[in-house]
């Protein structure tokens, strides 16, 4: 890595998913993550990061924060992300979070609206269970409504399901 600059290079061995995660004072932890086909042949990917300030009404995508398929069953790969929410929520203690959960468009908007619905209910269960108080967390499902992506690709759709994070008070 370059200190002046910020730049950053990494090999990957092909066959494995590898999380990756920065965290700066004042701004919301960033999480993504790759999963590298086996006997992928060498790509080289270029990816810039931007961190969100840790302010009232900024919305966070938590990237890996994950779902067994068509169900709101969080699966293990959620663990670091849900116990590094606990720790920023235990740095800021007056810090209320609304958890909120979407869907693609397939399906009906009511089936959608509650699994983007018990999703986000299961996450905030998972925050709760690791001891953070109910009253600082909020649970809201919106379905499909709120795209990011055209649902018309897979690509577009796996954007679409997502778990954000909105700062409702620091």
């Amino acid at each position: 890595s370059n200190s002046a600059t910020g730049q950053y290079s990494i090999v990957l061995q092909s066959g494995r998913n590898y999380g990756v995660t920065i965290d700066k004072d004042e701004y919301f932890f960033y999480e993504d993550n790759f999963d590298i086909q086996l006997n992928t042949t060498y790509n080289q990917i270029k990816k810039d990061y931007g961190l969100t300030p840790i302010e009232v009404d900024e919305v966070i995508i938590m990237n890996n924060i994950f779902f067994d398929f068509d169900k709101a069953t969080l699966k293990p790969e959620s663990k670091s992300t849900l116990d590094r929410t606990v720790d920023l929520l235990g740095e800021y203690p007056n810090m209320v979070l609304e958890v909120r959960g979407h869907t693609d468009s397939l399906g009906t908007a009511e089936y959608n609206d509650k699994l983007s619905r018990d999703r986000a209910c299961a996450v905030k269960r998972a925050l709760e269970d690791r001891g953070v108080d109910a009253s600082r967390l909020k649970a809201v499902g919106f379905g499909f409504n709120k795209p990011i992506a055209d649902n018309a690709t897979e690509e577009g759709r796996k954007l679409n399901r997502r778990t954000e994070f909105k700062i409702l008070a620091k």
